[in-house]
C-alpha cells in the first residue's frame, strides 16, 4: 500500500505569521542584551566613579584640616562645597565609561556636617545620566535613566594606635613650645632615646632596664617591633583617679633598638606621621615599669639610632636644621622628627568633632558610608 502525504498550502500563512513573531521576539530580547548591557555597564562604570569622586573629596578635606586643625566642619562645608563639586566632576569623568564624560548638570554634591555632635563632614555626591537606546526604541524604550549615589565621612578617629616608644614631658613640651615660637616650617628635632631613669630625663625616678619602649603585647622585639609597624590599641589604661586623668603603660626590659626585627619595622614608618606617648614620670623596673602617660606627640618620624644601626627616610636632615639652629643629626639611641601636633591625655574625648584639637591627637578617619 502506498501513502501519498499532500501539502496544504494554507499552512504557509501561519508559518510566516510564527516567522514574524519569533523576529519581534528576537528583536526584544536584542534590545534587552544590548542595550540593558550597555547600561549597566555604564551603570558600574559611574558607580564606580561617585565612590572614587565622595572619598577624593573627604581626602581632600582631610589633607586642610591636618594643615590648619582648628577648621570645623562648619567652615569646610561653606568653604569648600564648590571646590568639592568640581573634584567630584573631575573624578567621575576620569572614570567615565566609553570615553563620555559627564556635564556639571549630572552631577549633584553636597557637603554637610553629621553626627550626635554634628562634627562629621559627610560628602554626597550623585550622578543622573540618560542613556539613549538603539534597539529599545522598537519597544518604546528609548532612554534608560541611570542614578547613582555614594557617601564618604571625614571625622576625629576615635581610637589611634600609638607608636611604643615614650617620650619623656620635658623633651615632648621643648618640642611644642619650639614650634609654637617658630610656626612653620617646623623645625626637625632629635629624641633622645636613653634609658628613661638615666640622670638629666627630668622625667622623674625608676625605670631601671628600660630604653623607653613600651610593651604592646608582650616584651619581645617580635611583639614591639609589630607594635612599631602596626601601631598599638591596646596597652593603654585611662587612670581617672588622678587629676587630671592620666594613662598608665608597663614597659619593656633591654635595650630592642638594634634588634633586626625592631630595625626592620623602623624602617617601615620612615617620612609617616605617627603618635608618640608622652609621659611624666615613670616607676618600677624592667617590665614592671609604669609610665605615667599625660600626653600625646604627633610627629613625622623621619630617622632613627641605634648602636650605630641607622633608618634614615626622604625627610631626613643630615646637619644643622635653619630653623632650631640645632645639630640634628642622628646619635646613638635617637630618633629624628618633625613636629605635626601635641594632645594632652586629660583633654582626649571619644566623641570627637572635626576642629576638636582634643579630640583623636589630631588623626583623622576617611572612608566610604554609602
Amino acid at each position: 500500500m502506498r501513502v501519498q502525504l499532500t501539502r496544504n498550502h494554507g499552512d504557509d500563512g501561519a508559518i510566516a505569521i510564527l516567522v514574524a513573531v519569533l523576529a519581534v521576539l528576537f528583536a526584544v530580547i536584542a534590545a534587552f542584551v544590548t542595550d540593558f548591557g550597555m547600561a549597566y555597564a555604564q551603570r558600574q562604570a559611574l558607580s564606580t566613579g561617585a565612590d572614587s569622586a565622595a572619598l577624593a573629596i573627604v581626602r581632600n578635606e582631610q589633607l586642610r584640616v591636618v594643615a590648619n586643625p582648628v577648621l570645623t566642619c562648619g567652615q569646610l562645608v561653606t568653604d569648600d562645597s564648590a571646590t568639592a563639586s568640581a573634584t567630584a566632576l573631575t573624578q567621575i569623568n576620569s572614570n567615565a565609561p566609553f570615553g563620555s564624560p559627564l556635564t556639571a548638570g549630572q552631577v549633584t554634591t553636597t557637603l554637610q556636617c553629621v553626627g550626635s555632635n554634628q562634627g562629621t563632614l559627610q560628602a554626597t555626591v550623585t550622578v543622573n545620566k540618560t542613556v539613549p537606546t538603539t534597539f529599545g526604541a522598537i519597544v518604546g524604550a528609548r532612554s534608560i535613566a541611570i542614578n547613582r549615589t555614594a557617601a564618604a565621612a571625614l571625622g576625629a578617629a576615635n581610637t589611634v594606635g600609638i607608636t611604643p616608644i615614650a617620650v619623656c614631658t620635658n623633651q615632648a613640651l621643648a618640642i611644642v613650645n619650639r614650634a609654637v615660637s617658630s610656626h612653620s616650617p617646623y623645625a626637625h628635632e632629635l629624641i633622645s632615646l636613653t634609658k628613661v631613669w638615666k640622670a638629666g630625663n627630668d622625667c622623674g625616678s625608676g625605670g631601671a632596664g628600660n630604653w623607653g619602649f613600651l610593651d604592646c603585647t608582650g616584651n619581645g622585639a617580635p611583639s614591639l617591633s609589630a607594635g612599631i609597624q602596626d601601631g598599638c590599641n591596646n596597652g593603654l589604661t585611662l587612670d581617672t583617679s588622678t587629676t587630671p586623668a592620666t594613662y598608665a603603660a608597663t614597659g619593656t626590659p633591654g635595650n630592642k633598638g638594634n634588634s633586626n626585627p625592631v630595625q626592620t619595622a623602623m624602617g617601615t614608618i620612615m617620612d609617616q606621621v605617627r603618635v608618640l606617648p608622652v609621659y611624666s614620670s615613670v616607676t618600677g623596673n624592667g617590665a614592671n615599669a609604669t609610665y605615667t602617660v599625660v600626653g600625646f606627640l604627633s610627629v613625622r618620624i623621619c630617622g632613627y639610632e641605634s648602636n650605630s644601626k641607622q633608618q634614615t627616610g626622604t625627610c631626613y636632615l643630615n646637619g644643622i636644621d635653619p630653623v632650631s639652629k640645632l645639630d640634628v643629626t642622628l646619635t646613638s639611641d635617637s630618633l629624628q622628627v618633625v613636629y605635626d601636633g601635641f594632645t594632652p591625655a586629660a583633654a582626649f574625648n571619644l566623641n570627637c568633632a572635626i576642629g576638636d584639637t582634643s579630640c583623636a591627637f589630631n588623626a583623622y578617619k576617611t572612608g566610604l558610608i554609602r
